[in-house]
């Protein structure tokens, strides 16, 4: 099938796109979308990103949602819009790779991404990790081309802008550099000791299967190297110093790693410590495509060997049954996946102990014993880089979800050789068949993550997202500012919770909205809407004169709940119809009378 003078990449892109941005507006904000919300106004009002190293995030994406609103109007639309334009431009960049893979090998990877739970889920939300995919493959891209022995500028343009990218976006580029390092060393390694190579070259370990004949590879000129490597370094001052307006940020690309260090590696109460292994759930939950490439993968990439594999055979089923005695009827700290682990902890299975690294150690030697390793050393290097890439993620003890899509990519080439590989030794027609029966697998996942009520089930993916109850409040605001813009200025609040975004930044820019912490004494009046939280209830609703409607309120489907009061003669004609007030002081109704 030869898809240089096809349809179907035009076609997968489309999908890709089509997923990403249809209903985008389905869900409401999410708390990071209104905290970065909350940077975009202000950089509408002072047009100067001031860069907190303690962040974790790089000024590119403000900047792209700052746009954005300018182009689109404020609005959790224009706010996501460049997340999904990033993601169906990175699965576009996947086809670009039919430059050093075959067709099936790239067909299957960007299919596998586009349709990933993952890509699709964290593309429709305004989150800077959607980046990081689309810089680490466009600088891998333009590696692959140079360390091959070609000497095309636009590959040394895609390096330059992969690498500026990613640090514009994300400090975590740190531990990819790191892995890239580690694998491009092994892959060196791993030829340098083959008795069928004299010498590694880089064309030789990232270049074809066959050796080529030594020959002088043109060098890039210097004026053209000082031309990428000053341009990059100027666009990420710039925006790192808000467009010069706040030079501190420069040095807080380099800062950022201390409170890194320190916050990665020391357990805190924010429950984002997990244990070793949580990449890899996710990889076996959402994404089997990847899932099945990591499996592969050591595979793939190691060499055979009888005695090495033995041993680490050996040690990681002795650490495995140690690990497993020790812990018995020990207390379980992660609860991220409740549908599995209670499964396996009726057997002693525990993943938050040494168990894990027995277990790792156990596959690594099974892999060594079998192992088959790729021809192709552009892959054999993206299955050590995959590898290494979730081992760093792994044993940084500070773990979040939406970094698992920039370490799943990687193995969906893998997966394309795979199913490359079987079309040649077996019926295509039937691996075909098979590969979009097994697509359904993701696309369902991505279904339910993306389409059904958050508040409803409790993913891995979407465990902090908001629930729907945020229209309760938004909806009928929205419709009487539309109504009567003055009320922007007229209308008052109260939100009384700890940690109240997205809604000051999902309210439409409202003038009169105080928000009270639920610790300590509170005293205010009546007002157009309150936000209520359930231990101050009783409270509240002594100070209440007025006639309001009265709803439970949840912001994260946890188990305590809130109450939302609107206020009877504001709202009378935005709620249900023939509703009727549900709260007045002197004439309070019963709980179960409550919506």
């Amino acid at each position: 099938m030869s898809m240089s003078k096809n349809w179907l990449p035009f076609l997968v892109v489309a999908l890709a796109f089509l997923v990403r941005v249809w209903a985008l507006e389905l869900k409401p904000p999410h708390f990071d979308e209104g905290v970065n919300g909350a940077f975009v106004d202000n950089l509408r009002r002072v047009p100067s990103y001031e860069y907190r190293p303690d962040n974790f995030h790089g000024p590119l994406h403000f900047y792209a949602m700052f746009t954005s609103t300018q182009f689109f109007g404020r609005g959790v639309w224009a706010l996501r819009f460049p997340t999904v334009v990033i993601g169906a431009a990175t699965v576009a960049l996947v086809f670009a790779f039919r430059r050093f893979f075959s067709v099936r090998t790239v067909f299957v990877a960007a299919v596998a991404m586009a349709i990933s739970p993952g890509m699709i889920f964290y593309s429709r939300y305004a989150i800077h990790e959607t980046w990081l995919p689309f810089f680490t493959l466009l600088a891998m891209y333009g590696a692959f081309g140079i360390a091959g022995g070609e000497r095309r500028l636009r590959d040394l343009w895609c390096v330059g802008v992969g690498i500026s990218g990613m640090v514009l976006t994300k400090e975590t580029y740190v531990l990819h550099f790191a892995a890239a390092f580690l694998a491009w060393r092994a892959c060196r390694s791993m030829f340098s000791s083959s008795p069928r190579e004299v010498r590694t070259r880089p064309s030789v370990v990232f270049g074809v299967e066959e050796s080529a004949p030594e020959e002088v590879q043109p060098a890039f000129a210097r004026a053209d190297i000082q031309l990428v490597v000053g341009v990059c370094i100027a666009v990420v001052v710039t925006l790192y110093s808000g467009l010069f307006g706040y030079w501190r940020g420069v040095g807080g690309i380099f800062e950022t790693f201390i409170h890194m260090a320190r916050k990665g590696w020391t357990v805190s109460e924010e429950g984002h410590h997990k244990e070793l292994l949580y990449y890899v759930k996710l990889f076996g939950i959402y994404e089997w495509p990847a899932f099945a490439g990591l499996m592969m993968a050591p595979v793939f990439a190691l060499r055979r060997s009888g005695w090495a594999g033995g041993i680490a055979l050996v040690c990681g089923v002795a650490l495995f049954a140690a690990s497993w005695l020790w812990t018995a009827g020990q207390p379980v700290s992660s609860h991220a996946f409740q549908s599995i682990e209670p499964f396996l902890e009726t057997r002693g299975i525990r993943w938050d102990t040494p168990m894990s690294l027995g277990f790792c150690l156990a596959a690594v030697g099974a892999c060594l014993l079998v192992a088959i390793p790729l021809k192709c050393p552009r892959l054999r290097f993206l299955a050590l880089y995959g590898l290494a890439s979730v081992a760093a993620y792994s044993f940084v003890s500070y773990k979040t979800p939406w970094c698992v899509i920039n370490l799943i990519w990687p193995f969906w080439f893998l997966l394309g050789h795979l199913f490359d590989r079987m079309t040649q030794h077996s019926d295509g027609r039937l691996v075909v068949a098979l590969g979009c029966i097994l697509a359904m697998i993701p696309l369902l996942d991505a279904h339910r993550i993306n389409i059904e009520d958050p508040a409803a089930n409790r993913e891995p993916y979407i465990y902090v997202q908001q629930t729907r109850d945020l229209e309760l409040l938004t909806k009928p605001v929205e419709k009487l500012i539309e109504r009567d813009p003055q009320r922007r200025n007229s209308m008052t609040g109260f939100i009384i919770y700890d940690s109240p975004q997205p809604l000051p930044w999902a309210l439409p820019e409202l003038k009169n909205v105080v928000l009270l912490s639920h610790v300590g004494p509170i005293s205010f009046g009546d007002a157009d809407f309150l936000l209520v939280h359930e231990s101050r209830v009783e409270e509240v609703e002594s100070q209440l004169l007025d006639i309001y409607f009265r709803s439970r309120f949840r912001f994260f489907g946890e188990d305590e709940n809130h109450r939302l009061y609107l206020r009877a003669t504001t709202f009378h004609d935005l709620v249900e119809p023939g509703r009727v007030a549900e709260f007045h002081r002197r004439i309070p109704l019963e709980p179960e009378g409550e919506r």
